[in-house]
């Protein structure tokens, strides 16, 4: 609810608690600039029961933060949808998140508008196809912990256009 009326330059601080985001309160950031949005980390869950509901959705968005939220899929049947989706954003950072327990990617970058993207110092964990699939021009992926992720044997962490993006201090395991 804050999130649809948060005007240019907001903060929104989600307190300590597990809250379902399931199936038509999914998080959904659409035509927003200049927001900000702070979990308290572990403290701070955002989960969905729903096996085909993306978690956090961010499209047509210019300078979005999200920091500090652990974003994961609670399913007892296969899921198939990504915890975090970017599309056709700009300036998008993704910061300090426990991301987990994906059905299909961890964080998934779609479509050619994107632009200035950044994954950092998150935690990406126990997808099942990729941590991260990255299609943007310009960006970073850094300072990331990769682990359990897809087939190849637990280590199918980051795949997508990767040319001309900067990829540094991250742990793969």
């Amino acid at each position: 609810r804050d999130i649809h009326n948060a005007a240019p330059g907001s903060t929104i601080r989600i307190p300590a608690g597990k809250f379902n985001v399931d199936s038509d309160a999914v998080l959904k950031i659409t035509g927003k600039t200049d927001l900000t949005i702070i979990g308290q980390g572990e403290q701070t869950h955002l989960f969905s029961r729903h096996p085909e509901a993306e978690i956090i959705s961010i499209s047509n968005s210019n300078n979005i933060k999200v920091k500090g939220l652990t974003i994961y899929h609670a399913v007892e049947v296969a899921c198939v949808a990504t915890c975090v989706s970017i599309s056709d954003s700009k300036r998008i950072t993704v910061e300090d998140c426990d991301i987990h327990g994906s059905g299909a990617y961890g964080v998934g970058v779609w479509g050619h508008g994107n632009k200035n993207v950044r994954i950092i110092g998150n935690r990406i964990h126990d997808c099942s196809y990729w941590g991260v699939e990255f299609h943007a021009k310009g960006g970073e992926i850094s300072g990331n912990t990769f682990y359990d992720n897809g087939g190849k044997g637990g280590k199918s962490h980051i795949v997508g256009d990767l040319a001309g993006i900067e990829q540094r201090n991250n742990t793969m395991r």
